[in-house]
């Protein structure tokens, strides 16, 4: 019989479907868009019966071909007559009588229908299937490009780069020594192996360059500053969904670095900065203002990292905005205040002397509850109570006052007046971020909290710039050694806050920088022979373990061997300055770059950019 025209094809594909007919609804290029594409999303149990792409609902027998989809190429291709087991989709569909007339079915056409006066023999099947030729396609082939090729392509490099297991622009021999640690099976033991590491590191330094031994004062202070730092690490890497590998080069990226080996009396005030400070991230805030201002009683060196924290309150209190903002700024103020105030309350005035004379029994009703056991203890742990008090008021320091405050300003006026105007645009855009973000949950912390590292650089600074003591380069250079430890995504500050791997690696890469040229001011250059070279061995060391470039290395060689070579009186008169103005210089460079990174930051959460970001919650 001669083959159906296409016109009558499809009426009699009408027909069936106004008669309730599922399967044969379909055209053939559904079916054949079927099979091809989403044959994945039909399984065995189809309600339908199973119909071959090439088999007509009525025609007995499965057919000898099968179409199959490439795992590496998009092009079509046609199976063996007898696949090995090669599943078949169960997606329902037919196609015409003639199983050996397989046309290729393209996007753009469909085969021409034969003339009706074929003869009928010639469409009679046969025995035998004739197999297509290699240009003949049964599959729906996608089309692509040669640009969809390349933006794949360099898609995939872009994420290949990006990763901090696989791209070697994030390899450093830290990180290969964790992978031979994790290949022969003490993937378990590499925190440890790196904290023994660190600690004979560390009693080299106190050994030679501080030239003292590790008394229990000394030891208690460094305890403590490796406490905190891996409080810090362990909480923001947790935070950034970090592994334990990215987490112990982190870690090791502070402690080795010359901030943590080289700062002495200095480490005691750091420790109690940081503490606060990941403790503010959790939205301990009460928790952290009070250990902040606590700290204050014993060092003052860090008092503008409080005036940080003091604005981060106040900004958070207005985010939130209300009643609620304003009684969190309020108890704030009130649990700082009582942290400030309570060395004056013990050492200086007579309050304590007060409650003593009231308890010196001399009252008929004291001397009734000294018989009391608890009381009668009390009374005998007293001198002890004393003596700790005294030794409390030997170890801290006065409270900072305004007078005191005001006279400092005015007795260096310029030097006040730059640094109070480096320190307003900061603040500026602090307060304003929250403003324009507000109002927000008391529950959580504010989105602002991603600039407090960075906050802490940018005030600290000045301090550093307009002032002659040398030490206050820590000041600036340990927020900015927070940021750059997690290389690749940092925690707060560089982790979310600074979009994309480049400014990530831009922030490590100037944390390297400073932290090598601050070794001259944290060395002294009158210092000996053997103590010069130790330092400059420790930081080239520092240098090579995190992957730096060697550029930097080579940088403070030289130095070092400039130092040896230059005559002591050239050195101090002219070298030496010159350093100083370098170094000054390089870190007023940091501002501006500071500044750039805190306003991105800030118009990437919607601070600056005039709307709120909405949040997923809202958009669902």
């Amino acid at each position: 019989m001669p083959r159906k025209s296409y016109e009558q094809h499809l009426a009699e594909k009408a027909a069936m479907r106004r008669r309730g007919s599922v399967i044969e609804s379909e055209t053939d290029a559904e079916s054949l868009f079927s099979n091809t594409t989403y044959q994945s999303q039909y399984s065995n149990s189809s309600p339908y019966p199973y119909l071959s792409p090439h088999q007509h609902r009525f025609s007995p027998g499965p057919s000898k071909f099968a179409r199959t989809l490439s795992s590496t190429l998009y092009s079509s291709s046609i199976s063996s007559p007898y696949p090995d087991r090669r599943g078949r989709s169960n997606s329902p569909g037919t196609s015409n009588q003639n199983q050996e007339n397989i046309q290729n079915v393209g996007f753009s056409s469909f085969p021409p229908p034969l003339s009706d006066n074929t003869n009928p023999s010639d469409t009679e099947p046969t025995t035998t299937h004739r197999r297509p030729s290699q240009s003949t396609l049964t599959h729906l082939t996608v089309p692509q490009t040669d640009r969809e090729i390349a933006r794949k392509k360099r898609h995939e490099q872009r994420k290949l780069s990006k990763s901090t297991l696989l791209s070697s622009k994030y390899d450093s021999p830290i990180r290969q020594s964790i992978r031979y640690l994790t290949k022969v099976g003490l993937h378990r033991n590499t925190l440890f192996i790196s904290l023994i590491s660190y600690v004979l590191i560390k009693l080299l330094v106190v050994r030679f360059i501080e030239g003292r031994e590790l008394d229990w004062v000394k030891g208690r202070e460094e305890v403590m500053w490796g406490v905190v730092i891996f409080e810090w690490v362990r909480r923001e890497g947790e935070k950034g969904g970090r592994s334990l590998r990215s987490q112990v080069i982190a870690l090791l990226t502070i402690l080795l670095s010359p901030l943590s080996l080289f700062v002495d009396k200095k480490i005691v005030p750091m420790s109690m900065t940081i503490r606060p400070l990941t403790l503010l991230s959790s939205t301990e805030d009460y928790a952290s203002i009070f250990y902040l201002f606590l700290s204050l009683t014993i060092n003052q060196l860090h008092a503008i990292w409080a005036i940080t924290f003091g604005l981060y309150v106040i900004g958070r209190g207005s985010w939130i905005g209300g009643v609620e903002g304003s009684k969190y700024a309020f108890l704030s103020f009130v649990i700082g205040a009582t942290a400030l105030g309570s060395r004056y309350v013990i050492c200086e005035s007579n309050f304590s002397n007060y409650v003593y004379n009231q308890i010196t029994f001399v009252q008929p009703a004291m001397k009734y509850l000294a018989k009391m056991p608890m009381i009668s203890w009390l009374i005998s742990n007293i001198p002890t109570v004393q003596n700790q008090v005294n030794e409390y008021c030997k170890a801290t320091v006065p409270s900072l006052t305004i007078s005191s405050l005001v006279n400092q300003a005015m007795t260096h006026k310029i030097q006040s007046t730059l640094t109070i105007l480096s320190i307003i645009p900061p603040i500026i855009i602090l307060l304003y971020s929250n403003i324009s973000l507000r109002p927000g949950s008391s529950t959580r912390p504010s989105p602002t909290i991603s600039f407090l590292p960075i906050l802490l650089f940018l005030i600290s600074i000045p301090i550093y710039l307009f002032s002659n003591d040398q030490h206050n380069v820590i000041l600036s250079l340990m927020p900015l050694t927070l940021m750059m430890s997690f290389r690749g995504s940092a925690a707060r500050g560089s982790e979310r806050s600074l979009a994309g791997g480049s400014g990530e690696d831009e922030v490590w890469r100037t944390g390297v920088v400073l932290n090598a040229l601050s070794i001259i001011n944290l060395i002294n250059y009158q210092a000996s022979l053997a103590i010069s070279i130790l330092s400059t061995g420790l930081t080239i060391l520092w240098i090579t373990l995190i992957g730096a470039s060697p550029l930097i290395s080579i940088i403070v060689v030289l130095r070092q061997i400039s130092i040896m070579i230059i005559p002591s009186n050239v050195l101090v008169q002219y070298i030496n300055p010159v350093e100083h103005v370098v170094l000054k210089g390089a870190f007023a460079i940091g501002w501006f770059w500071g500044m750039k990174k805190l306003i991105e930051n800030a118009w990437a959460i919607g601070g600056l950019s005039g709307r709120k970001k909405k949040s997923r919650e809202k958009v669902r």
